[in-house]
């Protein structure tokens, strides 16, 4: 809900349809606050950014049966070829990048978000198709389970 009004003026801008499809009642996730902020404002922007006028940004989040939050992010958008897909996540990789682009960025929001869900003992992924769109999961431990153990010191 705090991303929302974020966004909101992209979205309008754009002319595209924004839904938060909710999550079940009781499902939190365990997470840091204002990274968790960080995450879902580059994903939802990235989403709006590569959506056509006309599409759909959606956000929603479910159990995912593991003993985890899944917020995905939907988007009706261009899409990400299959062998690329992985590498969006490295630092300064932008598709589709020429001098007429009009796609702004340094290609670091991805790379960041996913080193900040996996720091909050999460993940961050994408699936997609090409010309069809993508959907982003966020993955976090569910508020309750036990945190990720350290790793053992030598």
């Amino acid at each position: 809900a705090e991303v929302e009004p974020l966004v909101a003026p992209q979205v309008m801008e754009r002319g595209l349809a924004y839904r938060y499809a909710g999550s079940p009642p009781g499902l939190t996730a365990r997470a840091d606050p204002e990274k968790l902020r960080q995450v879902l404002l580059n994903v939802l922007s990235n989403a709006v950014k590569f959506t056509p006028a006309g599409g759909t940004v959606t956000m929603d989040a479910v159990a995912d049966g593991d003993g985890a939050v899944q917020v995905r992010v939907t988007d009706t958008g261009i899409g990400i070829p299959a062998d690329r897909l992985e590498s969006i996540f490295e630092p300064f990789v932008q598709l589709g990048r020429n001098l007429s682009s009009r796609h702004e960025g340094t290609g670091l929001g991805l790379a960041i978000s996913r080193d900040l869900a996996r720091a909050m003992g999460g993940d961050l992924s994408a699936t997609s198709v090409a010309g069809e769109g993508s959907v982003f999961v966020l993955t976090l431990p569910r508020a309750g389970s036990a945190p990720p153990s350290a790793p053992a010191a030598d």
